[in-house]
């Protein structure tokens, strides 16, 4: 009778963690449908139609990647900021690299017909109290940065 007992609690046991697996393969199933509708989704607001379905599937696994980041990310505790999905989640860390983090320098032409001075503000006069540099186009664009 104590073997029956044992093995009834033995075979609960093993019906519990099988019931414990097989709702986390569901839920990854759910999980990898939630994470497609996502993309789905941010394709349309963002305007992404890709060339073929070769190259969607591609955009696919690397957006996936960047959520699970993200989420990974967020759940962390003492964080200043939270990630969030953005115009980049369809790229990779290189690809975003290339494509938004370098300095490109424009060429210029020097061009000057007039005579160099010894002091470089020599002629002027008339000095405004207040400069707006945005208006000048002086102002630096905004940045992206990595994840680290």
């Amino acid at each position: 009778m104590a073997s029956t007992d044992h093995f009834q609690r033995i075979f609960l046991a093993f019906l519990f963690v099988l019931g414990v697996l097989s709702s986390q393969a569901s839920s990854r199933l759910l999980n990898e449908q939630t994470v497609l509708e996502m993309h789905e989704q941010w394709m349309a607001r963002q305007g992404r139609i890709y060339k073929d379905v070769e190259e969607k599937n591609t955009r696919f696994q690397v957006f996936k990647d960047n959520v699970k980041h993200i989420n990974a990310f967020n759940e962390g505790v003492d964080r200043a900021y939270k990630l969030r999905v953005n115009q980049f989640a369809d790229l990779t860390d290189e690809e975003f690299r290339v494509s938004h983090t370098g300095y490109k320098k424009q060429p210029t032409k020097v061009t000057s017909t007039s005579k160099p001075t010894s002091f470089r503000y020599a002629n002027v006069m008339n000095v405004s109290a207040t400069i707006d540099w945005q208006e000048k186009g002086q102002c630096v664009r905004q940045k992206y940065y990595l994840r680290r």
